[in-house]
């Protein structure tokens, strides 16, 4: 049930130093990358995506996963903008913390600009009302990624929004309880650090 009730708390994100600071349209970032901080490789099935979780950050068994995608599924069924279908959930046993990837299936991927964008930021806001959200977005070498942070009374939810290479919108929802952030936030920097395109 811990697991559950984290994932129904996705929310947005981004962290790093920022390049060219002024110029018009989204900036670089760049993420100071410890690898050190960071678990196995994790290449997503036929998306052409790679990045690294956390470390100690580890895969939920397959009948918690199922019983986690059941959840997510049922929770978003109701939205007629955006279906959510789970790929992979990371999950630090001790501290609580976890990390969702996800595919966002829209009626038109290759338009994932303007409308569509300001339909995403309205169910952001819609689903957590009266939180503290925060947004932007930004340039990860070739990868032009949407960011929110919410915060809640007891997580900070990173979300990051972008496209691969074939238009298929990919989500990544890092949930961090209050009390661990600080000492998970660079681990978490690093693995944003390592989302990369094939």
């Amino acid at each position: 049930m811990l697991v559950v009730c984290l994932l129904t708390a996705l929310l947005i994100t981004g962290c790093a130093s920022q390049q060219d600071e002024g110029e018009e349209g989204p900036v670089q970032m760049q993420f100071d990358v410890n690898r050190e901080l960071l678990g196995d490789s994790v290449r997503v099935a036929a998306s052409n995506i790679g990045f690294s979780p956390p470390k100690n950050w580890q895969p939920l068994p397959d009948n918690v996963f199922e019983e986690a995608f059941r959840h997510i599924t049922r929770f978003d069924a109701e939205d007629d903008i955006f279906s959510i279908t789970p790929v992979y959930i990371f999950l630090h046993q001790q501290n609580g913390s976890a990390l969702v990837v996800s595919e966002i299936i829209t009626e038109n991927s290759d338009a994932f600009t303007g409308e569509s964008i300001h339909a995403f930021r309205s169910r952001v806001s819609d689903r957590f009302e009266n939180q503290d959200i925060q947004e932007a977005d930004f340039l990860k070498e070739d990868i032009h990624i949407y960011q929110y942070i919410i915060q809640k009374e007891d997580t900070v939810n990173f979300k990051l929004l972008f496209q691969n290479r074939d238009n298929k919108i990919f989500q990544f929802d890092y949930v961090v309880p209050h009390a661990v952030y600080l000492s998970e936030s660079k681990a978490i920097e690093s693995s944003i650090g390592s989302i990369h395109l094939y």
